[in-house]
């Protein structure tokens, strides 16, 4: 990548002469040619002198314009790049290390065969072999561009659906993404009766029904369980279980509508029903019944068979957190495995790890054991925000076929905010080690989540998260959680079902009615690749006439031109290809090589050097005159102009005074800074606009580029002292310092999450 420089054919041109006492107000040393030595006195500044000054401020604010411009022109068509999902390594690449390091091997593999052909001599094979390379990479901007300024945006079809009747009741749980249960209370000659409903399928889409079982409900009646009349605990994937409760019974029943054997909450006396233990929320695990109660204590009953008939007795009993206050605020109740158990409640989220014996009760006859809790979320606190739904399932950063046993607890709070924790199915008693997932960023979702689904409706094993509030549905996809799909109108939707199949539909469950549509890819935010013609051929007809013209013509505002394009193109294709913080790996790997390579090995002045002498627009070249020719100044290059030890050209006659003030001055004619310089920062800002999304990721990208910007002013002032100077450490720093500035201000602790893997 060419180094950031300033250079002047007249000072080279010159050279010889000042070597020969032919001196001018600035000179340099005889034996080491670019080193600065002290002047002779010198007089009062000249008019020249100023004139100098103001050129060089003029040269440094068009390479800065320059630097801006190209990273706004990759903002301008990043939308064709994210709508036709351009990602160089597909959706799935954008997390993982190795194309990264890919990246950088092919940027060895072409600067050692750059120097390779130098020293062989064949300038010319690299001439045309860049110009080929850049004739694509122009066409990456060029054809985009195109698009984006003529084609009008087709948007995404809207959602069309319709309505379907629904059970009456209200769904209690499921048993999968397309399997709900309905549950209502009806009151007949003087009893209470639960109808227990399965909608699945196609149901959703016929208005009918799988089956319907019914259930005794009295001695409850129609304001149980603080209103919720029936809560379930789902059973893991497989089981085809789900434990029910209504305040009087608890019972199990299969996802064939069949029951199983039940478990009375209270007995019958003389005076009527006696509760033997308050049921709030129970599940039914082999032989094993836990419950908890409307006190916040933890049961077990183990069932026995006494003269034929299946009884439970009271085994171990262990206190739960007070605040848990499950009977008034139940959200969710989940079997994890044998051994955990997961309850939610509007304050707490816990998975109990399940227990058999206890140490006994105090004279009051509350529980000494206290239950081990695995995972424990405490919303108790009068300003946190409550949890409003749960959900146990894949995970997004899993392929279901690979990893059939790695799962995630999903929590939804009252604002908007989307937390997971890990779990595996296969962790037993004393083994589970749950962590928050720190790969999800979706801290606001926009409103009160209300229900969270996982499908994966094409069987590829990579599912789909749905999130619906109350104010969207939202699908996300891959493992960076890419917003693909949204609905704005979910009118007053409590629940989402997902129907696969050989077409997908989708039904949000309302209060009476069920609302039921198929979506199809061109509702997605991002679609497949869709070219223009027209559009096309224009993109096409401009990058070979700027081709042509730097055949013909390569001036420094064609270079620049080219440049300018070049790098925009290659910034967007990049920048939406890693997430950040894989580009910010790849910065520092760059920004390291980038100084050995000047600095040390100082391969990288030979390439800088090869390059400008066959004036390829792999730089942007900023001028400090108006009369500046690029033609001309690039004569003396590819001959180790940046060389400390680079030959003598032959010497020139002298231009007149009047017609240039470096001779008398020192001053230099130009600056020129590498592409690459311009285009890893702009990856940068890219990708932060790309995968944080929204406002916060145009304020972190914005933050991203003033960083870059103040490392292109400590840049400048390396520059001013006439040496090349690696570009990358101070752009790429001053980048990353305000990837993470503004990242902490407007994103926080999801800064980095992004679901990287090797």
């Amino acid at each position: 990548m060419p180094k950031a420089r300033r250079a002047s054919s007249q000072a080279r041109a010159s050279s010889t002469a000042r070597r020969r006492g032919e001196g001018t107000s600035s000179w340099r040393c005889s034996h080491r040619c670019g080193q600065m030595c002290p002047l002779p006195p010198n007089s009062m500044p000249s008019s020249e002198a100023t004139s100098t000054d103001r050129g060089e401020w003029a040269s440094m604010l068009g390479m800065a314009g320059m630097f801006v411009g190209t990273i706004l022109l990759g903002l301008v068509i990043r939308p064709f790049y994210d709508a036709n999902q351009l990602q160089a390594f597909g959706e799935s690449g954008s997390t993982q290390v190795r194309y990264v390091m890919l990246e950088l091997l092919m940027i060895f593999i072409f600067t050692a065969a750059i120097l390779f052909l130098v020293r062989m001599g064949a300038q010319w094979v690299i001439k045309y072999g860049v110009m080929g390379i850049l004739a694509l990479a122009l066409m990456y901007t060029t054809v985009p561009l195109a698009h984006v300024l003529l084609v009008d945006d087709p948007g995404v079809a809207p959602f069309a659906s319709e309505d379907e009747s629904r059970p009456e009741g209200h769904i209690v749980g499921d048993f999968g993404p397309d399997h709900a249960v309905f549950v209502e209370v009806e009151y007949n000659d003087g009893n209470w009766t639960n109808i227990i409903t399965s909608v699945q399928s196609d149901d959703w889409a016929n208005g009918t029904t799988s089956w319907t079982a019914t259930h005794p409900h009295a001695p409850s009646d129609d304001t149980a369980l603080n209103g919720d009349l029936v809560r379930a605990t789902q059973h893991p994937v497989g089981d085809g279980k789900m434990t029910l409760v209504n305040g009087a019974y608890v019972w199990s029943i299969n996802d064939d509508g069949s029951q199983n054997n039940g478990f009375s909450c209270f007995e019958n006396t003389p005076d009527g029903p006696m509760e033997i233990v308050g049921c709030a929320a129970a599940v039914m695990s082999g032989d094993d019944l836990y419950i908890v109660d409307g006190v916040e204590v933890l049961w077990r009953y183990v069932a026995v068979e006494e003269a034929g008939v299946i009884a439970y007795r009271q085994q171990a009993a262990w206190q739960l957190p007070d605040d848990l206050n499950l009977n008034r605020g139940f959200v969710h109740s989940e079997l994890l495995g044998p051994d955990h158990w997961m309850v939610v409640s509007e304050t707490y989220a816990l998975v109990i790890e399940l227990q058999d014996t206890s140490i006994g009760y105090d004279q009051q006859g509350n529980p000494l054991s206290v239950a081990e809790l695995t995972v424990s979320v405490d919303r108790s606190a009068d300003d946190a925000d409550g949890f409003t739904t749960a959900h146990v399932s894949a995970s997004p950063w899993h392929v279901t076929d690979e990893a059939p046993d790695e799962r995630l607890v999903w929590l939804g709070d009252e604002a908007g905010a989307v937390q997971a924790w890990t779990w595996n199915t296969t962790w037993t008693a004393g083994d589970a080690a749950p962590e928050e997932e720190e790969r999800l960023r979706l801290d606001d979702v926009g409103g009160a989540v209300k229900d969270i689904v996982i499908s994966d409706v094409d069987d590829s094993g990579d599912v789909e998260l749905w999130v619906l509030t109350e104010e969207t549905l939202s699908m996300y996809i891959d493992a960076s959680l890419i917003q693909l799909f949204v609905i704005d109108d979910v009118a007053e939707s409590t629940h989402l079902a997902v129907i696969g199949g050989d077409d997908w539909r989708l039904a949000l469950v309302e209060e009476g009615t069920i609302s039921t549509g198929v979506f199809t890819g061109d509702m997605f935010l991002r679609g497949d690749i869709v070219f223009d013609g027209l559009a096309t051929l224009i993109g096409l007809a401009v990058g070979v006439v700027m081709m042509v013209l730097l055949v013909v013509h390569s001036e420094w505002y064609v270079v620049n031109t080219v440049g300018v394009l070049v790098g925009a193109g290659v910034i967007t294709m990049l920048g939406v290809t890693f997430v950040p913080p894989l580009v910010i790996v790849f910065m520092i790997a760059a920004a390291v090589y980038d100084a050995w390579a000047v600095y040390r090995s100082r391969h990288m002045l030979e390439l800088a050097d090869t390059m400008i002498g066959l004036r390829l627009p792999i730089l942007l070249v900023a001028p400090q005159k108006r009369d500046y020719s690029f033609i001309e100044d690039s004569e003396g290059y590819g001959e180790g102009q940046f060389s400390e030890d680079r030959p003598e050209p032959a010497p020139k006659a002298a231009k007149p005074a009047e017609s240039s003030s470096t001779a008398s001055t020192g001053g230099r004619d130009a600056m020129f800074m590498g592409l690459g310089d311009v285009i890893f920062p702009g990856m940068l800002v890219l990708s932060a606009v790309q995968y944080i999304g929204g406002s916060e990721g145009l304020l972190v990208g914005l933050a991203t580029l003033i960083g870059g910007l103040a490392g292109y002013a400590f840049l400048m002032r390396a520059v001013s002292t006439g040496r090349a100077q690696a570009g990358l450490p101070l752009l790429n720093g001053g980048s990353i310092l305000g990837y993470v500035i503004g990242g902490l201000l407007f994103v926080g602790s999801g800064l980095f999450a992004f679901g990287v893997s090797l």
